[in-house]
């Protein structure tokens, strides 16, 4: 579980960083003793809008993957519900088929490269509150590529009022450490 998972990467950063990230990473453990996941719902169950938008990225049709979306938008569609709806369970459904083989590393790449530059599109979209409960600097971890989740946790915290500094994939740890020392903040690292 999360609880689990933030205690063991504090033990690893206490052995393996000058900076004091595991008293940071300790406390949001703490406070994430009642996280429970999410119930996934399983693709059949799922609406036309999600099941259109992955047979699109499939099949190798970008842009008309984006221009559903884009039309979702236009015909009223919050930005915050194609992400929870449609671009989030698409993301998990794609790593779902390529961890089963079922479709190729290509296909997962393609459609993670579609579904990114969309939310670059959505970000400014997403109705944000001001900056009143602090910030959060989002990294992914020295040799970590896989970033797209962080960047959408990224757009749901500046949705709800916190000041997101974004440094993307493959961030070393030296740049970590003196990132916070520079700028002072709460860490969320990915270590997905």
């Amino acid at each position: 579980n999360l609880t689990r998972l933030t205690h063991a990467l504090a033990d690893e950063l206490t052995r393996s960083t000058p900076c004091k990230l595991a008293e940071q990473i300790l406390s949001l453990a703490a406070e994430s003793d009642g996280w429970r996941p999410k119930e996934v719902v399983p693709p059949g169950r799922r609406h036309e809008l999600f099941r259109s938008y992955l047979r699109l990225l499939l099949n190798h049709q970008g842009v008309e993957a984006r221009n559903v979306i884009l039309e979702q938008m236009a015909e009223g569609r919050s930005a915050l519900y194609l992400h929870g709806r449609v671009l989030e369970p698409t993301l998990i459904e794609v790593g779902r088929l390529w961890l089963e083989n079922e479709i190729d590393v290509a296909d997962e790449h393609y459609a993670t490269a579609v579904t990114e530059a969309l939310i670059n599109t959505l970000h400014p979209l997403l109705k944000q509150r001001p900056f009143q409960k602090g910030r959060v600097l989002l990294v992914a971890v020295q040799h970590e590529l896989h970033a797209l989740g962080l960047r959408m946790v990224g757009d749901f915290l500046e949705r709800d009022g916190w000041d997101t500094i974004y440094f993307g994939p493959n961030l070393p740890n030296e740049s970590i450490c003196s990132a916070i020392e520079k700028i002072m903040c709460f860490v969320l690292e990915s270590c997905i």
